[in-house]
């Protein structure tokens, strides 16, 4: 009886165990890997504490030979109940094991995919740098600026003999073109009408400060815009530029 006693008290025990036991906390994707690895050793050491609990109690089934047939039939019902419960915990960790493990290379190969982003992302950042340091040294041209304390709005003001093309300083904008053009046999459009028409029409323009630029071959349209500026009182000023002398970039016009 004692011996049976025992054999209850342990079965008993087990269950209770079984019973009590907290469930493993469901793990995020988020997690980091090391306390991955952690949770799968803590999961490898449980399956391992209940197959030696197994062993343990194929052992104890073995040694009820010396029980009479009533108590060894119960005896074994409840061994059996007891691991039955045991084999269902431990697929139930071995399941959560390889979750685990198939979460941790899901982990990993985010982790890679982010990091080849990464490398991507700086590649191209590099290489957008290296074109726009390349176009800075081929873009050999002037910056301009009114002088400190004027509060006027300045135009840089390129003509030549078939163009004019006007820019405000300091703004980063495209650059307003103005072309020579022939109407008709004895007709044609000059591109210094065409600027003095939109200085006239255009608010605020007459308050403006305008330097000219005059290329070698726009040296009439000069002389018929400085006498209008003159006559109209409008600010400007002047010098000679070369015929292949960078003044305006095609999109920023006289910006940076």
């Amino acid at each position: 009886m004692s011996t049976s006693g025992i054999m209850i008290m342990i079965v008993l025990l087990l269950c209770l165990e079984l019973i009590e036991r907290p469930e493993l906390a469901a793990t995020s994707t988020e997690r980091p890997p090391l306390q991955i690895a952690e949770q799968v050793a803590q999961l490898q050491g449980e399956i391992e504490l209940l197959e030696q609990r197994i062993a343990v109690t194929t052992e104890l089934m073995q040694s009820a030979s010396q029980m009479t047939a009533s108590e060894r039939t119960e005896q074994v019902q409840h061994l059996q109940t007891a691991n039955n419960l045991m084999s269902i915990e431990l697929e139930q960790l071995r399941g959560k094991l390889k979750q685990q493990e198939a979460q941790n290379a899901g982990i990993e190969r985010q982790e890679r995919k982010r990091l080849q982003e990464q490398i991507e992302s700086a590649r191209r950042n590099q290489a957008a740098v290296a074109n726009a340091i390349q176009a800075e040294i081929q873009d050999d041209r002037p910056l301009f600026s009114l002088p400190r304390g004027d509060h006027r709005e300045g135009w840089i003001v390129d003509i030549s003999a078939t163009r004019i093309q006007v820019a405000p300083i300091g703004k980063t904008t495209k650059p307003l073109t103005f072309v020579s053009a022939r109407k008709g046999l004895f007709q044609s459009k000059r591109a210094a009408d065409a600027f003095l028409t939109w200085i006239k029409s255009a608010p605020g323009n007459s308050k403006s400060y305008y330097f000219l630029f005059v290329r070698p071959d726009g040296v009439s349209d000069f002389e018929q815009i400085s006498k209008s500026l003159n006559i109209t009182s409008v600010s400007y000023g002047y010098d000679i530029a070369d015929s292949k002398q960078k003044l305006l970039h095609p999109e920023r016009g006289a910006g940076e």
